[in-house]
């Protein structure tokens, strides 16, 4: 009996050994469950808005846009709006061209949406955070957005000329382009002076028509052009000319500048200031003529010429005057040999003279021809002749 009861408990602790050990095996040797840990899902990944440029600068007066995107992962019904946006500041979402307050959102397709945000009329310049709000069905997101306001600056005229100095002739026509702005949140119209010396005549023109004012609305600007033309033969020299501008309290003045530059002027006579002589037929004869410069400049290579009746002959001494001073004046001889043949009477001559720059001038010489005095002896000769023919006929005839 003593020796069965031993013999159960050597098997009992024996039993109790193998559990130990073999249990904590088994447990080593089976696949460790890998655990399921579901991430929760935030309203940003559930739904989300942003901006590609967050940030605005904008001036007095003027409305910020934004361009948003709108993503979602499930479809839903997304209402927007803003947060924290200032007292008196106004804001709309736009789809399209229209107006919207809500978005019917699918997965895998973005919404393009327009927030066009206006600031209240008295607002400071600073900086304006505040949120474009999207809410879902299924959460809720938000995104920060800047504006930053620019000081407003008083209103004012500017007056700003293309090319404020041109060149040219006494007898040029300067035009230079102005364009004037209305800074300003009112309408105006604009009157229009110029200041110039007397001898100058000005214009403003739109389109080729003369004004003496234009309306300007506000925050906009006018472009017109200015005229000016010398009414004179003026010296050479530069010419300020002052722009005023004026509407309403508001002006602006600006000045052009004009500089005339040296140009010659040829003058054509004789030295008596007749304009008229003779020569016979056949022979040459020499008429002399002056040419003055009464412009501004020295004239270069003056080169005199003529136009005369057919088989005339014509030339010049000197046919070239190098140069001519501006006051000066230079004697040159023409020398004219009228056609043989040329009958008697008036003939017109034109004389010209023209100078490297351009300027030129010309002049009519009337020529009376007389014929030879040997041709006039030969002609009384024959009328001689035929009176003597005449005066025998008739008293042959008349005896008989």
């Amino acid at each position: 009996m003593r020796r069965q009861t031993l013999r159960w408990g050597v098997w009992m602790l024996s039993l109790a050994l193998a559990f130990f050990v073999l249990v904590p095996v088994v447990k080593a040797q089976e696949p460790t469950p890998t655990p399921t840990t579901e991430i929760p899902t935030t309203e940003a990944e559930t739904l989300r808005i942003y901006a590609k440029y967050p940030e605005i600068l904008i001036g007095a007066d003027e409305k910020a846009n934004f361009e948003l995107t709108l993503e979602v992962t499930q479809p839903q019904l997304v209402h927007l709006e803003v947060a924290d946006l200032p007292e008196g500041w106004e804001y709309e979402f736009r789809g399209g061209v229209r107006t919207v307050r809500a978005v019917y959102a699918l997965p895998q397709e973005e919404v393009s949406l327009r927030l066009q945000v206006t600031p209240a009329k008295d607002a400071k310049a600073g900086d304006y955070t505040f949120y474009a709000v999207a809410k879902g069905e299924f959460g809720e997101a938000r995104f920060p957005l800047t504006i930053t306001l620019k000081e407003k600056t008083p209103p004012k005229l500017t007056l700003k000329v293309d090319l404020p100095t041109l060149k040219g002739g006494p007898d040029t026509t300067f035009r230079f382009g102005l364009t004037i702005k209305n800074e300003s949140d009112q309408d105006i119209t604009v009157s229009l002076q110029a200041e110039t010396p007397g001898f100058f005549l000005t214009r403003f023109l739109s389109f080729g028509k003369e004004i003496t004012s234009v309306p300007i609305e506000a925050n906009s600007s006018k472009r017109i052009d200015l005229e000016v033309k010398p009414i004179v033969d003026v010296e050479a020299g530069e010419y300020p000319i002052r722009i005023r501008v004026q509407g309403n309290e508001l002006a602006a003045e600006g000045q052009v500048t004009v500089i005339i530059t040296g140009m010659p002027k040829l003058n054509l006579s004789t030295p008596t200031g007749r304009l008229s002589g003779e020569a016979r037929a056949g022979e040459e004869t020499t008429i002399t003529f002056v040419v003055k410069n009464t412009g501004s400049a020295p004239a270069h290579n003056v080169k005199i010429s003529a136009t005369a009746p057919s088989r005339w002959e014509v030339r010049f001494d000197p046919e070239v005057i190098q140069q001519l001073p501006v006051g000066e004046e230079v004697e040159f001889k023409m020398l004219l040999k009228p056609d043989a043949k040329a009958v008697a009477g008036d003939y017109m001559v034109t004389v010209r003279a023209t100078s490297e720059e351009g300027p030129r001038d010309t002049l009519d010489y009337r020529v009376t021809v007389t014929t030879s005095t040997m041709w006039g002896l030969v002609g009384l000769g024959i009328i001689a002749v035929a009176v003597l023919v005449i005066a025998g006929a008739v008293s042959y005839y008349g005896r008989r």
